[in-house]
């Protein structure tokens, strides 16, 4: 064993030192050591055998440490003052200077002005006020006259229109939930009943131009509006919100007529959560709306020249005049709960509306028909019926493909007030004293927004509606001139199909093409045809606007109506005629260039096209209206 160790030992060495002795002799050698001899393993009892189990320590182990301690503050006083830092200003966005004011200017063709004046209060996160002035009167002469003949059968003489309103407001947020507003209105509106050439003025009268005056035809209105609001700007869940409003308004004319009006209307919600995630809105709402009538009837019976022109005074037995009193029992009272809210993406407007119908007749109106009692059994019996009607109100909503598509349907009522106001702004042409009633209608509705791109969309409609009790003018034969307009209530269907194409290029261009299609049908099979007056059976238009660089921006606009049945006339020996307006087309074109922020210039055309269209019977249009002005505004000092 120690001749094997010793043996051992010299191999390393050698083979330690062969590097040293191959860098000095560069002659290799081949040599090799062959041991023999026995082997024999032995194993040393001498060695300690390791008997210790392995352990597995958590390093994640939290050591529990048993010790206490307390703190003890002490308050450090500084000598260090800093600087106070100013407030940061937010540069990309300033603060925009505020113009609280404009006033506009235009002069046209035979005499058009125009004056629109507003003011408003500036910035202020409570109180906002301020009134606005509009103006617009046409004056000048329509047609021509023909000195081949006598009387002149195109040549309706002066035909005058001029419209003012005023108007101021103001609106307070009250301890930041509540909004109280107010405002008052005055409207003025004068035109004449020039619906007669020379020729049917010399036929039925026997006069001439020169023989009147403007105010033996003139039809002047004045109504001035009053109105006050609460409203409750809180529209959070599990809290009650309002609205409540008053309106007083008081119309007359000319002739000697006068209207009240007084509207009451109150609101209540409460917002609450619904299926986890939606919110639903249920609310309340009464509707008091009422009319006061008075026509004076005794001064028109001392001074028959008080009746427009034209009357014929052996019909005025025949007309059923009102008392020369107030009457209020001329009203609908509604009460309109509803619910919306959500589920699964759909929206849900649920509701039901109940009308109370007003409209009875008196014993004083029924002594105006002492020459035709049958006449007033038969009015009596069409005011008294379905006092009491009840609506629907329902419209469900979804939006599709990432609110590409949208799609609504639903089915709603409603009744409705008429008044002297409400016809004459259907009808400026309308004779004083008409027959006022409630109109009620259904509606069974549809409507679908596509769209294809950010640029273009298009719009479809569809709706069909019961009508009852719904206004229709025809003109009135007690008049010789045939230049006055009776209304007269009738039901009916109707179905509307349209739609429109949008499309919009951001601010710069913005172009609408739509349609609609209409189609009537009497109720009940009653052949009475007088529904169709002044409807159309289709309607076009188009409307383009172009904003150039915020300097330039033009307006075109135009419209095609189909022909209109514009006649049904009862004569003396009851006979009915019927006539036919011809299909309306009109251009307009408004262009404006902003100079600065304060000034500006502008051009209006209207009727482009040189039409003498007739919106109702016996009263033509004016072929062109022209009209240029400026926009300017008053530098003030307040932002």
């Amino acid at each position: 064993m120690n001749k094997l160790r010793l043996i051992l030992t010299g191999a390393a060495l050698l083979f330690a030192a062969w590097p040293a002795v191959a860098q000095q002799d560069s002659v290799a050698y081949n040599e090799s050591v062959v041991v023999t001899g026995e082997y024999n393993p032995i194993l040393d009892n001498k060695l300690l055998k390791m008997n210790v189990a392995p352990q597995i320590t958590d390093t994640n182990m939290k050591l529990q440490h048993d010790f206490s301690y307390s703190i003890t503050p002490h308050r450090l006083t500084s000598i260090f003052q800093p600087t106070r830092i100013k407030a940061a200003k937010i540069i990309g966005e300033p603060q925009m200077r505020l113009y609280n004011n404009y006033f506009r200017f235009g002069m046209g063709y035979k005499w058009t002005g125009l004056l629109d004046a507003f003011y408003n209060s500036t910035r202020d996160t409570r109180l906002a006020y301020g009134a606005s002035l509009q103006h617009y009167n046409r004056f000048g002469t329509l047609g021509s006259k023909n000195d081949s003949v006598s009387f002149s059968p195109e040549y309706w003489g002066a035909a005058p229109y001029s419209t003012t309103n005023l108007r101021g407001f103001a609106k307070y947020i009250w301890k930041n939930n509540t909004e109280l507003n107010t405002s008052i209105n005055y409207q003025n509106d004068y035109t004449l009943f020039y619906g007669f050439s020379d020729s049917v003025l010399h036929e039925n009268m026997g006069e001439t131009r020169d023989d009147i005056k403007h105010g033996d035809y003139k039809s002047m209105y004045n109504l001035v509006e009053w109105t006050a609001g609460v409203k409750s700007l809180n529209t959070d869940v599990n809290k009650f919100g309002y609205e409540a409003n008053l309106l007083l308004g008081h119309l007359w004319g000319c002739p000697v007529m006068s209207e009240q009006h007084l509207r009451l209307d109150g609101t209540m919600h409460y917002g609450f959560p619904m299926f986890k995630k939606s919110k639903g809105i249920a609310a309340l709402q009464l509707v008091w709306d009422h009319y006061g009538q008075r026509y004076g009837t005794d001064a028109l019976l001392e001074d028959m020249t008080l009746l427009p022109l034209g009357y014929a005074p052996d019909a005025l037995s025949s007309l059923p005049y009102m008392a020369d009193s107030n009457r209020w029992n001329k009203g609908v009272f509604t009460v309109h709960p509803y619910i919306d809210f959500l589920f699964k993406d759909f929206k849900f407007h649920v509701g039901l509306r109940g009308s109370y119908d007003g409209y009875t007749p008196t014993e004083d109106y029924e002594e105006n028909f002492v020459n035709d009692p049958a006449a007033y059994d038969t009015m009596a019996a069409q005011l008294t019926n379905d006092k009491f009607s009840l609506f629907p109100d329902m419209t469900v909503s979804k939006n599709f493909m990432s609110d590409a598509m949208s799609l609504s349907a639903g089915f709603v009522g409603d009744v409705e007030a008429n008044s002297w106001n409400t016809l004459r702004l259907m009808n400026p042409y309308i004779a004083p004293n008409q027959e006022t009633r409630a109109s009620r209608h259904y509606d069974v509705f549809a409507r679908m927004r596509f769209d294809f791109s950010k640029k273009l969309s298009l719009r479809l409609h569809m709706q069909y509606s019961w009508m009852n009790d719904m206004p229709a003018f025809a003109l009135d034969s007690n008049y010789l001139l045939d230049n006055m307009y009776k209304v007269h209530y009738v039901d009916f269907t109707e179905l509307c199909l349209g739609g429109n194409f949008i499309f919009l290029n951001d601010e710069m261009l913005q172009i609408e093409v739509g349609g609609n299609y209409y189609n009537y049908g009497a109720i009940n099979n009653t052949g009475d045809h007088s529904y169709l007056a002044y409807r159309p059976t289709w309607d076009a238009h188009l409307a383009a606007k172009v904003n150039y660089k915020n300097k330039v921006y033009v307006s075109l606009n135009g419209m095609l109506v189909s022909k209109m049945t514009c006649e049904y006339q009862q004569l003396a020996n009851n006979a009915v005629v019927a006539d036919t307006l011809p299909m309306r087309y009109g251009i307009g074109l408004n262009v404006e260039y902003i100079h600065t922020r304060a000034l500006s210039f502008f051009l209006n055309l209207d009727n482009i096209g040189c039409q003498r269209y007739f919106l109702w019977a016996n009263y033509p249009s004016r072929r062109l209206t022209a009209m240029v002005g400026m926009t300017y505004t008053i530098p003030t000092k307040k932002r």
